[in-house]
């Protein structure tokens, strides 16, 4: 990501001639923004611990919070695509070692696996933890923004692709989503990936960004 940063902010679609002054600047304003987002991101998930919000209610009360965490669980534990758990998912979370499901894993297909599957990645990494998933999730969302300034960067100048990045940073329903478990913040960073690969694979076609393209569309 560093390097596809420094590749756009030195190689504009437009040549221009810029005083180094200039460059520094912008850059500063990159990072601020993208601590801003960061911040945003993190603050939601934390005060959401403080009310309905909280991850631990969302695995109980939530539907879709419900399914997606439920296979997540058995894809970590091996035991494969199934929603088994489900009944048992907010009790799970507070004592995994304890609670057991009450029916044997039966294959499903009623969710697409790729947010299941990154939660279990997560769960693997972390334990069966919500907090540091959220936070995952925070940096993950964060991170869309960068991409939101690197397909902007692709079709006008620094001044021009900060418009859309600084929307993206401070737009309430885009980090306030990262507080959920729900695949929508998965889905904007897979999809703003695909969009800037597509991008910078037809100004000059490799290998390597026709893999990141095929990543962020396959997922």
């Amino acid at each position: 990501m560093q390097a596809e940063l420094n590749d756009v902010m030195h190689s504009p679609p437009q040549r221009r001639d810029l005083p180094p002054t200039a460059g520094r600047s912008w850059r500063s304003v990159l990072i601020g923004l993208f601590l801003l987002g960061v911040a945003l991101r993190i603050g939601t998930v934390l005060v959401a611990l403080r009310t309905d919000y909280n991850p631990y209610v969302q695995v109980r009360q939530v539907g879709d919070v419900v399914e997606f965490t439920a296979i997540a669980v058995s894809l970590a534990k091996g035991e494969g695509l199934s929603q088994h758990y489900e009944p048992v998912i907010g009790d799970f979370f507070q004592d995994p070692d304890r609670v057991q499901p009450t029916r044997p894993p039966v294959p499903t297909v009623r969710r697409p696996v790729g947010y299941p599957l990154f939660l279990a990645l997560l769960f693997r990494l972390v334990g069966f933890r919500l907090v540091p998933v959220l936070m995952v999730q925070a940096l993950l969302s964060a991170v869309s923004t960068l991409l939101v300034y690197l397909i902007a960067r692709q079709i006008g100048s620094p001044r021009f692709a900060m418009i859309p990045y600084a929307l993206s940073v401070v737009y309430y329903p885009f980090w306030f989503k990262a507080a959920f478990l729900l695949s929508e913040t998965l889905l904007i960073f897979t999809t703003l990936l695909a969009l800037y690969g597509m991008i910078r694979w037809l100004v000059h076609p490799t290998i390597q960004r026709a893999w990141w393209t095929g990543i962020g569309v396959g997922a």
